[in-house]
């Protein structure tokens, strides 16, 4: 029996413009914990991407994985169409509004791929 790709019906409000959403076929998104309890997040899920109130496309989710700003790297930048380390970490504080100790920070990664 043929496996079923799951819809949801809610959409990833990228933080990131649209030229650089469009340079590669897959990408990191990140998502906050309450956005992970509120809507699972599963590999197989296809979900829409939209950059304010446009949707871009479809996708649909590779892996989920917990994260810290601490354990982020290179590779994770470049997936998220930025060129170093350092801004993605900035980008990710931002993003999350994070106080204090934000090394130790928890978000959920999700890496998609476009359909």
């Amino acid at each position: 029996m043929a496996a079923s790709k799951s819809r949801r019906e809610y959409a990833y409000q990228s933080p990131i413009n649209e030229e650089r959403l469009k340079e590669k076929l897959i990408y990191y998104a990140y998502r906050d914990k309450e956005e992970m309890e509120k809507n699972a997040w599963f590999p197989g899920n296809i979900f829409n991407i939209k950059l304010g109130d446009d949707v871009l496309g479809e996708a649909q989710v590779i892996l989920v994985e917990a994260q810290k700003v601490e354990d982020l790297t290179i590779y994770d930048a470049l997936l998220t169409g930025f060129k170093t380390l350092e801004e993605l970490r900035e980008a990710v504080v931002k993003w999350f509004d994070f106080k204090g100790n934000v090394d130790k920070q928890g978000f959920f990664k999700v890496l998609y791929r476009w359909l």
